[in-house]
């Protein structure tokens, strides 16, 4: 039977290129470098309560155990039983922030003082709803730049999805030198990193007084402020490309063209924001906006 670090080391290493490696990789340096046995039930238990107070992350660490056990049971790798089994999830809850009209004007307000890509990747966000994944990776041929189409060949749900970027985002992006390979670049041939992507948001948003502020927050409000200028609850889910299983939708269809009209008409929203007085919050004697390259 293998050891608990060579079993560990096999099922990461197994999960390359997937997106789970780099996700695994840091949950083996954080949590269980030091193991040396195999754990039992109660030992799993006794480590899982350790950590309540992340509990995202410890359940996370939780999952990589039980989905390790399995793989290597239906492999012969270890006898069994997966001793993760029946050992429940820290509760959670989904997050709620949504900016405001005035925290969005006081953020489209302050983008010229942001580093230059960090900026054009929150345009992109605001205006479009997309997940911070498919902006990361977003590739220049997959664009066309006179109707605003953004094709995306893999989606979370899977499937290819074509949604449109606003003249705001586009005009943003053409200000941004890239290349051939993504339009946010990263280090070695790669794209912006999603590290590098949270660091130089961190270091900003104290400043823009959006400390609580995630950049995943951005999708939930381009859809809280489509929502309640439309009230349309399928064009809100067919902008962010929600599949509904509902027997209504499958019978409602939304034309390309509607969806393309939205999110322009919402970025012109958030845009207009600018033409009333924004105000940055007061900064204290001696600070100033960082300034980040957010490389990678």
């Amino acid at each position: 039977m293998l050891t608990f670090q060579a079993l560990l080391d096999g099922f990461v290493e197994k999960s390359k290129p997937k997106v789970n490696y780099r996700k695994y990789c840091q949950l083996r340096e954080q949590y269980f470098l030091t193991w040396v046995e195999h754990p039992t039930f109660l030992q799993i238990e006794d480590w899982h309560g350790q950590f309540a107070s992340v509990p995202h992350h410890a359940n996370s660490g939780l999952w990589l155990l039980k989905a390790m056990y399995t793989w290597a049971i239906r492999r012969g790798l270890h006898p069994g039983p997966n001793p993760a089994t029946g050992l429940k999830a820290h509760r959670t809850f989904s997050r709620e922030r949504v900016m405001s009209s005035l925290e969005v004007a006081t953020l489209l307000g302050a983008l010229d003082l942001l580093p230059a890509k960090l900026s054009v990747l929150l345009v992109v966000l605001l205006t479009t709803g997309c997940r911070l994944s498919e902006a990361r990776q977003m590739q220049p041929p997959h664009i066309n730049q006179s109707t605003g189409a953004w094709l995306q060949p893999k989606t979370k749900n899977g499937k290819p999805h074509t949604t449109y970027l606003s003249t705001q985002a586009r005009e943003a992006m053409a200000l941004l030198p890239h290349s051939e390979l993504f339009i946010f670049d990263g280090r070695l041939g790669q794209c912006y990193s999603l590290n590098a992507a949270g660091k130089a948001w961190k270091a900003v948003r104290p400043m823009l007084g959006l400390q609580d502020v995630h950049l995943h927050d951005f999708r939930r409000t381009f859809a809280t402020h489509l929502y309640m200028a439309t009230k349309d609850d399928f064009l809100v889910k067919r902008c962010l490309n929600h599949t509904n299983p509902s027997v209504t939708a499958i019978y409602v269809r939304i034309s390309q063209e509607e969806v393309a009209t939205a999110i322009q008409a919402q970025a012109d929203r958030f845009f207009a924001l600018l033409a009333g007085p924004v105000v940055l919050p007061a900064l204290t004697h001696g600070d100033s906006l960082p300034v980040c390259n957010g490389t990678r």
